[in-house]
């Protein structure tokens, strides 16, 4: 039985460390990743390990709700960073 599994915050160390684990995984399973930054080095690993990502913030309520709707797993490693 497939599951959706995402990754929020997939292009910090942690996310790209769990990214790699899910990477034999994403040819059975639908494996999203999400975060609002754009490293295009990272991005096109996770696109060799068939894992789609998408960008967009955790503050983003709507955007949210589309991906994470339906999610069997849910890996949230995602933080603001920039607050005062």
């Amino acid at each position: 039985m497939s599951k959706k599994i995402v990754i929020v915050g997939a292009l910090g160390y942690l996310g790209t460390e769990l990214s790699k684990l899910y990477s034999g995984e994403s040819w059975f399973h639908e494996v999203i990743a999400i975060d609002s930054r754009f490293v295009s080095k990272r991005v096109e690993q996770l696109k060799d390990w068939n894992i789609k990502f998408y960008q967009g913030g955790i503050l983003e309520k709507d955007f949210l709700k589309k991906h994470l709707q339906d999610a069997d797993i849910v890996h949230h490693l995602a933080d603001i960073t920039d607050v005062a």
